[in-house]
């Protein structure tokens, strides 16, 4: 990679942030290959950007973007499994060009697609602060979506730019402790645990108390195959006392509305604004997040941050938090959701109700946390 921008190293920056030097002068770069509030990735940098842009001098988001309906940001391909989703090419020069006018004392690297790789390689190259983002554990997701020699030949590559990223980076950042291992397996010289921020709506519009019962269960995600939506499907199919109503988009869109239009008590929702997302989150009683593979789940955080019942898989990394657990209704081993959703009837009113209002406790609590150690991170040096 060195070959591909070979100018970036005839010049080094002195502007790397050291300890005399507060937070609040600091240039901040966050590149990223993930739209923001179109998947959970974007989502998380949405927020954060919104919290430490407070207390710092600039911070600016690089990234693709959506304008009218149209992917705007150099070339990119669909995905192979998923063309609802895309790999793209930046602009390198104009890139390039933004970094070199900002001058950043952090680059904040999310994602392992070409942005992320060039921002990391040139924050390295500049003398800033390197931080990288290990949200999803892509070797893992091509299990599911890939044959066995098509998987092998996906997880091969990424796990090439995982170690080239981490390699660059001063420090490795997930939101799951059982992925600190993988991060130095995979190179990190430094790797720490970091929260998840909530949006300033999320958290400071008012809430309300769920219904006593489960009446009306959303879901809001991906659909896609690691986040399980045939278990919501299936749950639907076996509850029809409760509807179900599911928000966003991808690959499973078109099974999603078939399932729409027989099921009375199924409704597709289609792809939702955060703003529309927090409506909905109070009109329904609660979150159901029954994914297969889940480095976190930020959306289950903003559901408890709704005071709303929110129930997760044991594959979702949200369950590792134990300040979280406490606000969490959790899938049993070998349990459907159908299953789940049974048990949880049995329990009083009461007995739920404590559950959703301490996960409100929990989440109010952790964002506060998160806020500080975010500093904290980009302060070391």
């Amino acid at each position: 990679m060195a070959t591909l921008f070979p100018d970036l190293f005839t010049r080094r920056s002195t502007n790397a942030p050291g300890r005399e030097k507060p937070v609040s002068e600091y240039v901040v770069a966050i590149v990223s290959d993930a739209i923001p509030e179109r998947n959970g990735v974007g989502t998380y940098y949405l927020d954060l950007s919104q919290h430490l842009s407070q207390h710092v001098a600039l911070l600016e988001t690089i990234s693709p973007h959506v304008q009218d309906g149209h992917w705007e940001s150099g070339f990119s391909l669909p995905l192979p499994s998923d063309s609802t989703q895309r790999v793209f090419v930046p602009h390198f020069p104009r890139l390039k060009s933004r970094l070199d006018e900002l001058q950043p004392d952090v680059v904040i690297v999310p994602t392992p697609g070409l942005f992320g790789l060039f921002g990391a390689y040139y924050g390295k190259a500049r003398g800033a602060r390197v931080l990288v983002g290990f949200h999803t554990w892509f070797e893992k997701l091509a299990e599911l979506y890939w044959s066995r020699w098509q998987g092998g030949a996906a997880k091969g590559v990424l796990t090439l730019t995982n170690r080239l990223l981490f390699n660059y980076a001063d420090c490795v950042l997930t939101t799951a402790d059982f992925m600190i291992e993988t991060a130095y397996d995979l190179g990190a010289k430094e790797a720490r645990v970091i929260g998840t921020p909530l949006a300033y709506k999320f958290m400071h519009t008012p809430v309300t108390m769920p219904a006593d019962n489960v009446k009306k269960v959303l879901f809001a995600g991906r659909l896609s195959a690691e986040k399980n939506i045939d278990a919501v499907i299936q749950a639907a199919h076996d509850l029809p006392s409760i509807h179900f109503s599911v928000a966003g988009d991808g690959a499973a869109k078109a099974e999603v509305e078939a399932v729409a239009r027989k099921l009375p008590n199924f409704s597709y929702l289609g792809w939702l604004n955060r703003m529309d997302l927090l409506r909905q989150m109070d009109l329904h009683d609660m979150l159901v997040l029954p994914s297969h593979v889940e480095s976190f789940g930020t959306v289950a955080l903003e559901s408890m941050a709704r005071q709303r019942y929110t129930l997760v898989s044991t594959e979702c990394g949200i369950i590792h938090w134990p300040e979280l657990v406490q606000g969490l209704f959790i899938m049993g081993k070998g349990e459907t959701l159908t299953q789940t959703l049974r048990r949880i009837d049995t329990m009083t009113a009461e007995e739920r109700l404590k559950v959703a209002k301490a996960g409100r406790e929990a989440a109010v609590a952790i964002n506060n946390w998160n806020s500080q150690h975010w500093l904290d991170v980009l302060r070391a040096s």
